[in-house]
């Protein structure tokens, strides 16, 4: 009997040592510890402190939703053209799932919300796509998602999933690595200026060094692209019914709804166009996306005019276009908000 207490007793304490670990060097920023550094950036976390903290002050009036292709879209250019107040709140590896999480995450805390300008990966729609597990333990958006924001017992779900998840041998690798790297911090990828805009510091860094090899991101990129638009032959039901709810529940509340879909490297575009499944599965997607146009509370801004960039070779890779063409896209995104706004105040009588 003793051996057994003793045995129990000595799991006990091991099991909240590594909590402990887990929760102090936060290697995925799921938790509450802040001194260890990231192995990689928690967007979901990051954009939601961010965009309540922005709200506890003046908030904004219109919000970018999308993946890491609109996270660098300037909010001040949509504020130039439209006069409203705009916080991208874009997240690294969005799925439908994200855009309807946030959005209604938006609803649910701010009440003079009027335009929502989405971003929309034509891979989104694939039927197999998992929500990603970094929102599945965001409390603050897995719980807008699920209609359960606020409640204490869905946010405590959460929080033990996330713990539950993380007591594996990757989860525990990340630990030490940050606990290494808390030593000799790695040059970091990723940053956000001060309003939450992305910035590629290293990728910049070896352009401007010409150490940066377009080729080797760009093939990488490629090879992950065609092979997900081969992967499905339909365009999901429940995808497609998150991104109806979305809209309803936007409009509903007189929101004004922008759907885009960011542009491709041309030369990614030649390289789908040989594959007659990843092509049809692109033009599929972009046509259901267009179909939803309902102005003008519903405006789709055609592939084409997101596409005509000033710098063809402004690119990181064959998806994520770079600082010189980002003010392009975003302002011609902002003048679609600017002309549903002029659109609507024309038909009210």
């Amino acid at each position: 009997m003793k051996f057994l207490w003793a045995f129990l007793g000595s799991t006990a304490l091991l099991f909240g040592a590594l909590i402990a670990a887990i929760t102090v060097v936060n290697p995925l920023q799921e938790f509450s510890g802040k001194r260890f550094p990231a192995r990689s950036l928690n967007t979901r976390q990051m954009k939601g402190d961010l965009f309540d903290s922005v709200s506890a002050r003046n908030g904004p009036t219109g919000v970018i939703i999308g993946s890491s292709r609109s996270m660098n879209l300037p909010p001040s250019i949509f504020s130039q053209v439209t006069g409203e107040r705009f916080f991208n709140f874009g997240v690294f590896n969005a799925a439908i799932d994200d855009d309807l999480a946030v959005a209604r995450y938006i609803l649910a805390t701010r009440h003079d919300i009027r335009d929502f300008v989405i971003g929309i990966d034509p891979q989104s729609f694939d039927p197999n796509m998992n929500p990603p597990i970094e929102l599945a333990h965001n409390v603050r958006l897995s719980t807008a998602r699920s209609g359960h924001l606020g409640s204490l017992w869905h946010d405590a779900i959460i929080k033990v999933e996330t713990y539950r998840d993380a007591l594996t041998v990757s989860y525990l690798a990340d630990v030490l690595k940050s606990a290494r790297n808390y030593a000799h911090p790695p040059e970091p990828v990723y940053s956000f200026d001060s309003v939450a805009v992305l910035q590629y510091p290293k990728a910049d860094g070896d352009r401007k060094a010409g150490r940066y090899s377009f080729k080797e991101h760009f093939d990488n990129c490629a090879a992950l692209q065609s092979t997900e638009y081969k992967n499905y032959d339909s365009l999901g039901v429940a995808k497609r019914a998150m991104l109806d709810s979305l809209i309803s529940e936007a409009t509903a509340r007189g929101v004004h709804v922008v759907l885009w879909t960011p542009p491709f490297n041309p030369a990614l575009t030649a390289i789908l166009q040989k594959d007659s499944t990843a092509y049809a599965n692109y033009q599929r997607s972009l046509a259901y996306i267009n179909s939803l146009a309902r102005p003008p509370m519903v405006t789709t801004v055609p592939n084409a005019v997101t596409a005509s960039l000033p710098n063809q070779d402004g690119w990181y890779d064959c998806m994520h276009f770079d600082w010189s063409n980002a003010p392009t896209v975003a302002h011609a995104l902002a003048e679609a908000v600017r002309d549903s706004h002029t659109q609507a105040g024309a038909t009210t009588p």
